[in-house]
């Protein structure tokens, strides 16, 4: 390179402009003054934006949350607009339109997922207190301890809504849509609310305070803190509301309230008013003529004034008219219950000719697999290995149509599929040892009003549900029946 190149480029960097590091220092801190002043403005904005929002939020319709409940891919939409409104305040490089803009989607997202997710809370928290204000209001709590006082010495047993529906419910309390209940001879409880906040009312008797003569009833308000004493009531013994009168006041419960008609007749039954049920059960046949529960129902109850077989042709002939495969299966039970093994093996044979699906006329009880897996127990208790088989190749089968759709599949296959194995291998221990699972399960019972544990039974023509044979393997303990739970009910 020549001398003259040399100089040339020496002028030049002597040309350059040099900064000032105070200017550069300056230019800086300018430059954080006005990041400061669109954070700032951002800010103003959202807080802007929250008043209208807290306002929809506020008064968010209920339907609206059970429909973002239902559908909750809208919250996740939300979310990402919120992420993409954040991307967006990051690239708007100090513009005052895209972060206002952003700062306003992002103020409304937040706000929108809380509302969505601690409105509803609030408001069922707002019910709660104001039911809560009701309960403890004497108008009502001075009318509910009379009923329950009077329900309680009208009964000999305990009575719960197990089964058995609400209607049979005193007004006050029917009135006030408890979710469980139970009146005895010596205390009922109502509960309205429980969970996080329990609530309800409990009724006791005073046995000290009571005499031969008057019966001394203490009502309390049951709240998540404890109970608060309401009232007392006081109750001669000559009490003219008796059981015949509970019973009476209960069917026009019923009556009032069509849709528990099968709550109904369970209660006939449980206090033994049989000729009422039958009647109820007659009317509920004609009313609904392929509603499988009062059609088996009056099978049993005709068996007991009829015979077993007469009973039972009747109805078979309903099941061919309704045919499908849990028809079939309650043909089935029919003939189990009356002994009649033969019978009750021919009517499983003919309940696999049908898709393995619940009723399709009427709601059943359980789903079809249960059903399955009980018609498998009784072939294999009646050495009909073959047919076992073929319930257990139709269920699976089924199984796999479902394709893990549902809960069913991973709760039944593995099952089905280990039982299966064991018939084809003739292993009798396995088989033995899943008729003793089946057995603590209990078999299939039609009658849910019944209490187990107190062996509180309901009499349908000459069978009691639950059987004798229920109650016992019911009550074997836990550790007993433990390596087996493990065994069949690990997947």
């Amino acid at each position: 390179m020549h001398m003259d190149d040399l100089e040339s480029k020496a002028q030049e960097g002597n040309n350059k402009p040099h900064l000032d590091p105070r200017s550069s220092f300056l230019a800086e801190q300018a430059k954080k003054v006005r990041v400061s002043n669109w954070a700032l403005i951002s800010f103003l904005f959202f807080l802007l934006s929250i008043p209208p929002f807290c306002f929809l939020g506020l008064f968010l319709p209920w339907w609206l949350a059970q429909f973002l409940y239902k559908y909750p891919i809208l919250p996740s939409l939300t979310i990402v607009c919120a992420v993409l409104a954040l991307v967006h305040i990051k690239r708007s490089q100090g513009k005052i339109k895209g972060r206002v803009f952003a700062s306003v989607g992002l103020g409304g997202s937040i706000l929108f997922i809380l509302g969505n997710l601690y409105i509803p809370m609030l408001s069922l928290s707002y019910d709660l207190i104001a039911l809560q204000s009701k309960l403890a209001s004497p108008a009502i709590y001075n009318n509910a301890a009379v009923e329950l006082a009077q329900y309680c010495q009208a009964v000999t047993t305990k009575v719960d809504n197990t089964g058995l529906g609400n209607a049979w419910y005193p007004n006050t309390i029917r009135n006030l849509n408890p979710f469980y209940g139970y009146i005895s001879p010596k205390d009922a409880r109502i509960v309205f609310a429980g969970g996080f906040f329990h609530l309800g009312y409990g009724l006791e008797l005073d046995e000290k305070a009571s005499t031969e003569k008057q019966s001394v009833w203490n009502l309390s308000l049951l709240i998540e803190s404890g109970k608060k004493h309401l009232c007392t009531v006081r109750l001669d013994e000559t009490n003219p509301f008796t059981l015949d009168k509970f019973i009476e006041t209960a069917v026009a419960g019923y009556d009032s309230n069509p849709q528990q008609a099968h709550s109904k007749i369970e209660f006939l039954l449980l206090f033994n008013r049989p000729e009422m049920a039958y009647q109820a059960c007659k009317e509920l046949t004609e009313k609904y003529p392929k509603d499988w529960w009062p059609r088996l129902t009056l099978a049993f109850m005709e068996s007991a004034k009829t015979t077993t077989e007469q009973a039972g042709n009747d109805f078979a002939k309903w099941v061919e008219k309704y045919p499908c495969f849990t028809h079939y299966f309650y043909l089935s039970f029919f003939y189990q219950k009356g002994n009649d093994l033969q019978k009750a093996c021919d009517a499983i044979e003919k309940s696999i000719e049908y898709p393995l699906q619940n009723d399709v006329y009427s709601p059943d009880l359980h789903n079809a697999y249960y059903y399955a897996s009980n018609s498998i127990t009784v072939a294999l208790k009646n050495n009909k290995s073959d047919l076992a088989l073929r319930i257990c190749d139709s269920a699976l089968a089924e199984l796999e149509k479902e394709r893990g759709k549902y809960s069913s599949t991973p709760y039944w296959k593995p099952k089905l599929q280990k039982l299966r194995a064991a018939i084809v291998a003739n292993d009798q221990s396995t088989i033995d040892r899943w008729n003793e699972y089946r057995a603590w399960g209990g078999s299939f019972n039609p009658y849910q009003a019944q209490n187990t544990n107190a062996k509180q039974r309901i009499k349908v023509g000459n069978h009691f549900f639950p059987s004798d044979e229920d109650i016992k393997a019911s009550e074997r303990p836990f550790e007993e029946i433990e390596p087996l739970t493990k065994e069949w009910q690990s997947h």
